[in-house]
């Protein structure tokens, strides 16, 4: 026999790939190294929805590309083939014609060129060659989304929005959410709505599941019943690709916004289920007379003013009334569309509709009502002098004037002043439906001297009563009255809008004082508001010019404001001093937070709970899955009556800019006295992926192996099997000692990844290649374990081994170091470069009694005088964790039937 010939059987033998025996003597140069495919056909293709096309062959590459026409996304596709070798090759290994199995091995949640299957040729030189089979796919149509979602039915007494909220924040995170602010009885069986849909790519294909859980292809429109309003439906949308996107279908129905609780919402919120700036009209107002609209906020009404056309003033019905409105953004009107007829048929039959806040969720219900209306106007809008006797007194009639504010009717006298009394009759014309009291167009009333005077009142439609005088004033006398006469407020404003104040001053002449009356919300400062101020004929103001645009600004309502008024003749001079009296409730001085919600968390996270601790004022988020950006959140609180936040606000998001990071807000009691202090922390504890076992997956060697994991054995024997007799759940992982040809295989499960490489034969360890990318901090692994050892003082083994990798490129670690005299574990800096072990443990153990609970501390090397490591400058980077029947397999010793069954791997924090 050749030489070179007796090492490549060795080779092969010690792989466990194939068995050459020889008898008789050949000649082994003369044996052909040749191991080609001729050809590569697709049979039967056994996965449901999955479609392969044509196949090429790359003798040089040893490779066979097959088009993975439909099914990447699938876990595995199955087939067979007719597979054929070139003549001059021996056989065919590891590689099952009949059932070919191509799944995703890396996880990446498709198949692809990296889920590859390798298999042998054997030459008849004896010579293995590694063949790969790569499924290609095929570009195709991806999208998974919706373009519009409609509710074409919706069960009986539920009022629902005509169009859903497709809410997606990444391919993660997104739903469908029906809009339902009054929901009806949900039916036993569930309360079905039809739902309209279109997609965004007429290639994809919306699909529910069966009643045996299959799913099919649904329709439009499809029919999903709810048995409550936080029941969550699913539907799934494959694109033409096989990619599939599950949405969640949602009720939701929103937080009620009415008068006693708008302070709790944020400004920005309350404007979206207000009603914005709208025109009524009322076409057929059925005899009554229209006089306008009103929008009233506070209870949530818009009263169309009419004046009844019955007899007694009452309105008749029906009256036929149309809105128009433009809906801000995010606002969703549900009962009523804009431009619309509606015919309101008795009082007891308002319209009732919602304006919507699809984001976050609030609602308010709007009625529209026919209101009885009266006019409070009480006012003289002309005077007329019929009648004056002495004719020798004499009027300038041109210069009468009448002052609305102060009720005052002056009448200028030109001459006669040593003529009085006088005899006066006049014609006064009031305000509509107003009428005069204590002065009559056909009676006389007499003034005796110039500074007499007659009062009258007008009471106005609605009983409103207002004083009225009739004053004289001489021509060639200047005014010598510097008064106040009224102060009425037109508009104001709190800072946040919860201040409520009455909008006349009182005014006292004697103390030249006027009073304004804060009924509520005296914190809400500042306070500013335009008043209207009326003072004496022909006075002036002093200084400022306090005109109705004049903004007063009050930032304490202690603070007191003056107004100086001038008499025309200017030898009157009167100061007048503004206070405010606060009549408001005694301010609350809880500073509790009562509710928070989390929403719209971070594309890529996954936050497996949220803990709200009352006692240390803690919020904690637990993360056990990082996405690429910064984390993120939106929170929805709910505090104290009349507290507020400052830090972060209900509503908007808040960034984290590392898992380490704290933020800090505060409750602030209405009274401002109370704040309490909150943290919100991250505890970031991610998990080994699969530590249930309850997934598996098939490796490049076509064995069955834990999704996630990987195990060293794989491609000379099967080490490694899913078993049925698991703790919880269906399945655990099952590991065993074999023996091929007189060796110890150890079976193992560990994190990272094998490749037999013929060149290692003399190293197995470096074929493993043990690491995954990891970046927290575990006290411990743990894990249910149950071990039978087959003798020879065999022991299982666990380890774990925390990481920091500075190297370029992948991490490549293969556990050549070793401990040294002080018990640290060191990597082997010659053979593992850029590697630094900074935590580690190991255990070793005989057989158990049946299923134990082992616990595997892990000994961190920070802060450790002897290493010098922290945190800061050797983060973790990478985990290995594994599992093995035999603690000195790496050695290739063990006793064949040591057995082990691996449940619930979890790691601790």
């Amino acid at each position: 026999m050749a030489f070179k010939k007796i090492l490549q059987m060795k080779a092969w033998a010690l792989s466990m790939l194939a068995v050459v025996m020889l008898s008789g003597c050949v000649d082994m140069d003369k044996l052909s190294d040749n191991a080609k495919l001729s050809s590569f056909t697709i049979k039967d293709v056994y996965t449901p929805s999955a479609q392969l096309g044509s196949v090429s062959i790359d003798n040089d590459a040893h490779q066979v590309s097959v088009a993975l026409e439909h099914g990447r996304y699938l876990p595995e596709i199955l087939f067979s083939a007719d597979i054929n070798i070139d003549k001059e090759a021996e056989k065919l290994l590891n590689i099952n014609p009949d059932s070919v199995s191509v799944s995703d091995k890396n996880g990446d949640g498709m198949i692809d060129e990296e889920d590859n299957v390798l298999f042998y040729i054997s030459a008849k030189s004896g010579l293995p060659v590694e063949w790969t089979l790569v499924l290609k796919p095929v570009p195709h149509n991806e999208n998974t989304d919706f373009r519009s979602v409609l509710v074409s039915k919706a069960p009986s007494g539920f009022i629902v929005a005509d169009e859903t909220f497709l809410y997606k924040e990444s391919e993660e995170e997104h739903f469908v959410k029906i809009i339902a602010p009054r929901l009806g009885e949900f039916a036993q069986g569930g309360s079905e709505f039809e739902l309209s849909y279109a997609l965004e790519e007429a290639t994809s294909s919306l699909m529910m599941a069966d009643e045996q859980g299959h799913l099919q292809k649904q329709p439009s429109p499809v029919k999903l019943a709810f048995t409550s309003e936080r029941d969550t439906r699913q539907v799934v949308i494959e694109a033409e690709d096989g990619r599939r996107s599950t949405w969640p279908v949602i009720i939701a129905t929103g937080h009620d916004v009415f008068a006693a609780n708008e302070k709790n919402f944020r400004q920005e919120q309350i404007r979206t289920v207000n009603i914005a700036p709208i025109n009524v009209l009322v076409p057929e107002a059925n005899g009554n007379e229209f006089l306008g609209y009103q929008v009233d906020s506070l209870n949530n009404e818009i009263l169309l003013n009419l004046r009844g056309a019955d007899i007694d003033g009452k309105i008749k019905y029906p009256i036929t009334m149309v809105m128009g409105f433009n809906q801000r953004p995010n606002q969703v009107c549900i009962g009523y569309k804009s431009g619309r007829s509606v015919v309101l048929k008795d009082a007891n039959s308002p319209l009732e509709f919602y304006l919507y806040d699809r984001i976050n969720d609030i609602k308010k219900l709007w009625r529209v009502k026919a209101n009885s209306f009266k006019s409070n106007e009480a006012d003289v809008k002309a005077f007329v002098l019929t009648r004056s006797t002495p004719s020798s007194v004499k009027f300038r009639l041109a210069d009468t004037e009448i002052n609305a504010e102060t009720g005052v009717v002056t009448l200028v006298v030109e001459e006669g002043l040593d003529k009085f009394p006088v005899v006066l009759r006049s014609n006064i014309k009031v305000s509509d439906h107003a009428e005069l009291i204590g002065i009559s167009p056909t009676e006389d009333y007499i003034l005796n001297d110039i500074n007499s005077v007659k009062e009258f009142k007008v009471r106005a439609e609605d009983g409103t009563l207002k004083d009225w005088q009739i004053k004289l004033r001489f021509a060639g006398t200047l005014n010598n009255e510097a008064r106040v006469e009224s102060f009425r407020i037109t508009s104001y404003k709190g800072a946040k809008g919860l201040l409520q104040m009455e909008t006349q001053g009182v005014i006292n002449h004697e103390q030249k004082t006027i009073t304004l009356t804060v009924n509520s919300g005296g914190k809400d400062l500042p306070l500013t508001f335009n008043a209207a101020v009326s003072i004496s004929y022909k006075a002036s103001f002093v200084g400022v010019q306090y005109t109705e645009s004049y903004k007063w600004t009050f930032n304490a309502l202690n603070e007191t404001k003056k107004i100086v008024v001038k008499s025309e003749d200017g030898n009157t001079e009167n100061t007048y001093t503004v206070s405010i009296i606060d009549n408001s409730p005694a301010a609350s001085s809880d500073a509790e937070l009562i509710n928070m919600r989390a929403t719209g968390f971070a594309s890529g996270y996954t936050v497996s709970k949220t803990d709200v601790d009352n006692n240390s004022h803690t919020i904690t988020f637990t993360i056990t899955a990082k996405g690429s950006g910064p984390f993120s959140f939106t929170p929805q609180l709910t505090v104290s009556e009349g507290a507020t936040t400052e830090g972060i606000i209900s509503g908007t998001k808040v960034t984290f800019a590392s898992m380490s990071d704290v933020k800090t807000f505060y409750v602030v009691a209405e009274d401002g006295q109370n704040r309490t202090e909150w943290d919100i922390r991250i505890l970031y504890v991610p998990q080994i992926a699969n530590g249930d076992m309850e997934k598996w997956s098939t490796d490049r060697y076509n064995k069955k192996v834990p999704t996630g994991w990987s195990s060293s054995n794989n491609s000379i024997t099967t080490a490694v099997q899913p078993n049925s007799s698991s703790v919880d759940g269906s399945t655990c992982a099952y590991l065993e000692t074999t023996s091929v040809l007189g060796n110890i295989a150890g079976g193992s499960i560990f994190l990272g990844w094998f490749k037999m490489d013929l060149g290692q034969l003399s190293e197995p360890k470096k074929m493993s290649h043990f690491g995954i990318p990891f970046d927290a901090y575990p006290t411990a692994v743990t894990a249910d374990l149950k071990y039978v050892s087959g003798g020879k003082g065999d022991l299982a083994c666990v380890e774990i081994h925390m990481l920091n990798y500075t190297g370029s490129g992948e991490l490549d670690y293969h556990t050549f170091g070793s401990k040294d005299a002080n018990g640290i574990y060191r990597a082997d800096p010659s053979r593992e470069s850029g590697i630094t072990v900074v935590g580690h443990g190991r255990d070793e153990f005989d057989t158990t009694n049946g299923w134990v609970t082992k616990r595997l501390p892990v000994t961190w090397y920070y802060d450790n005088p002897l290493t010098g490591y922290t945190k800061e400058k050797l983060p973790v980077t990478h985990i290995y964790v594994s599992y093995c029947t035999s603690y000195r397999a790496d050695h290739i010793e063990g006793a064949v039937g040591s057995k082990m069954w691996v449940d619930n791997v979890r790691l601790e924090y």
